[in-house]
């Protein structure tokens, strides 16, 4: 995630902030109106980066929340720990995986436009 932002915050040219200053825009607004808006692809891109790890957390999940509750556990640890069927199963794993592909689907384009955002020099 770091490299993808530090890549995207660095494309973007000083010299529009610079004339964003001198037309008389705090530095608010010139993060609200300037810099947000040109790195939205990425931001996009890392949060969906971040919710895929988030989603498909199992370790610190293990570890923590079976520990100390019981009844609070994420899909994978449910997965895990529940055991039926392997029809039983495959059915859960289906409905743990459709969230995740339907979220990449539907920002497959910003995902690229996030990930090639600082990639080139222009």
């Amino acid at each position: 995630m770091l490299w993808i932002l530090t890549n995207a915050f660095r494309a973007i040219p000083h010299d529009l902030t610079e004339q964003a200053e001198v037309d008389g825009c705090s530095l608010l607004q010139v993060l609200s109106r300037i810099i947000l808006p040109l790195a939205s692809p990425s931001l996009l891109t890392a949060g969906l980066f971040i919710f895929l790890g988030a989603w498909s957390e199992y370790t610190y999940a293990l570890m923590f929340i079976l520990d100390v509750h019981s009844d609070i556990e994420t899909m994978p640890v449910a997965l895990v720990t529940a055991g039926g069927s392997w029809g039983l199963l495959s059915a859960a794993c289906e409905v743990v995986v459709v969230p995740v592909i339907l979220v990449v689907w539907l920002f497959q384009n910003r995902i690229v436009a996030g990930l090639t955002a600082g990639a080139l020099k222009g």
